[in-house]
């Protein structure tokens, strides 16, 4: 645990400093689609926005291998390992139970050129999804799901998806911080991400020993040390001597 000492002035206004953490410089997380902001007018049958506790996500009943949306053509940064999303299924009409579903997303070029495709387990819960990008520094402008039995591995009609807000994400192997990663509702309350000089980094007010916030899924200490097989939490403490710590 190292500790960073602050100077005096710092000190003086403990409560209302902020604490920053940098991620690298240029790196950063895009929103490629977002059902609250899409027009519904676009949509195509079989499709609609809805808001489920205050998030929109767009629901589609499944139609074979044909629900698919056209997005504004949205460039992916080469530095892009993977898009995040949450979605969720729910059987309906298809005749299949749950536990013989895949949930099948693939995003594509606008001439459907794949990007990236997975076909995950069907959960009946909101999970959250993390898509490879196969493909990079080109244009995204489709988005395809699916359901896939897998009985003889066909797309089934009458079943219905949700399927969150998409971003991208930059996976750096030695990096567990990355606030470019991240969006400020991500965080616990008074964290933000914040853009400095094209640099980006968590934005903490202190409040005593309860500075601290999660959600780095992405990262998972390694065998060999302290914590191996963890998700870290970053924590900031603030101390009367005026020093703040960060450890996970």
């Amino acid at each position: 645990m190292k500790n960073f000492s602050f100077p005096c002035f710092f000190r003086a206004i403990a409560l209302a400093i902020a604490f920053f953490v940098t991620s690298p410089a240029g790196a950063q997380s895009v929103t490629v689609f977002d059902p609250e902001t899409f027009n519904p007018a676009d949509l195509p049958a079989g499709m609609e926005i809805v808001e489920i506790d205050g998030v929109h996500y767009l629901q589609v009943v499944t139609n074979g291998w044909n629900s698919t949306l056209d997005i504004d053509p949205f460039f992916i940064h080469t530095d892009v390992t993977h898009f995040r999303f949450q979605a969720r299924y729910k059987v309906g009409t298809s005749g299949y139970a749950l536990g013989q579903i895949n949930s099948f997303f693939k995003l594509a070029e606008p001439d459907f050129t794949e990007i990236g495709a997975m076909a995950p387990a069907a959960n009946d819960e909101f999970v959250e999804y993390w898509l490879p990008a196969n493909l990079s520094g080109i244009d995204c402008g489709k988005i395809q799901v699916a359901g896939q039995e897998t009985v003889t591995w066909t797309a089934v009609t009458g079943d219905t998806i949700w399927i969150g807000k998409i971003r991208t994400y930059i996976d750096e192997p030695l990096t567990i911080f990355h606030p470019g990663n991240y969006e400020t509702a991500d965080l616990e309350p008074g964290w933000e991400v914040v853009e400095i000089e094209g640099t980006h980094y968590f934005k903490a007010a202190l409040n005593a020993w309860e500075t601290m916030t999660g959600n780095f899924n992405a990262y998972v200490f390694p065998a060999g040390i302290n914590g191996s097989g963890q998700h870290p939490v970053m924590w900031l403490e603030h101390p009367a001597n005026g020093s703040t710590t960060f450890k996970p």
